[in-house]
């Protein structure tokens, strides 16, 4: 229940605003790409350098990733990773997801609760032009359906953006 005046929109089917990166792909309602990517090892690296600086985690949720992949060991491996199949799905890579100030804010109670981990992002995770950047834009090569437990599969490989 959203207790307040809402309406509904949709993306209607002929919609195919065209998105920009290495890979271009079409979206509707996301601000650049299909698909934000995450890995777990690269949220367990931003939490070790949150708690160096005497900060407390954050939640995943903060990230707002459509995709949070376990089970790579190195983090920013999404940064490399070119093309990904999960399932049926083929993914490719479109360009370093920079952040705003949304990071800051407590997902559930809609309050800041900054400045990190903003500060700590900056200072480590600059992309070319020097916007703060975490996590990947994914454009859909070939559709279909991801499920929780799906296994992902790297088939190219490239340079890193960040």
């Amino acid at each position: 229940m959203l207790r307040a005046p809402s309406r509904l929109v949709r993306v209607p089917p002929e919609h195919a605003r065209v998105t920009d990166g290495r890979t271009a792909g079409t979206s509707g309602y996301a601000d650049s790409c299909a698909l934000h990517v995450l890995s777990r090892a690269t949220l367990a690296l931003l939490d070790r350098k949150l708690a160096e600086n005497g900060a407390p985690a954050v939640p995943e949720d903060r990230f707002r990733a459509n995709l949070v992949i376990d089970g790579w060991d190195e983090p920013h491996t999404e940064d490399r990773a070119h093309r990904l199949t999960v399932a049926d799905a083929a993914l490719g890579y479109a360009k370093p997801a920079t952040r705003c100030a949304v990071v800051m804010v407590d997902q559930h109670g809609g309050r800041r609760d900054g400045p990190e981990p903003l500060r700590t992002l900056a200072a480590y995770r600059r992309a070319a032009g020097r916007p703060v950047a975490f996590g990947v834009k994914y454009a859909v090569l070939h559709p279909g359906r991801i499920r929780v437990g799906d296994e992902v599969h790297v088939t190219a490989w490239g340079e890193s953006d960040v």
